[in-house]
């Protein structure tokens, strides 16, 4: 990274800025990516809050608010990713 702070290798701004942080835990972090297409409620290229999209009933796509996305398949009832990806989603039932 240099300045400000911009990845030297490919011209991108990445910038994570927390605007509430309480004693017990509690954070409100902004992201911002220069490279993401998308905008949030904070402006272009802001974002603050994963987003989760529905492709298929066995496929969804999401996004996470630092603006890398994550493709999760559901295969024999486990939602999988690929490889080299450590996150995890799991469906919730009542």
């Amino acid at each position: 990274m240099v300045g400000n702070p911009v990845n030297a290798g490919t011209g991108n701004k990445y910038l994570a800025e927390t605007d509430y942080r309480n004693s017990a835990g509690l954070e409100f972090t902004r992201h911002y990516n220069s490279n993401a297409l998308s905008s949030g409620v904070f402006g272009r290229r802001w974002n603050a809050y994963n987003q989760l999209r529905v492709i298929s009933e066995t496929n969804v796509l999401v996004t996470r608010s630092d603006q890398r996305a994550y493709n999760f398949n559901l295969v024999q009832d486990v939602w999988t990713a690929y490889l080299d990806i450590a996150d995890k989603l799991e469906a919730i039932k009542n």
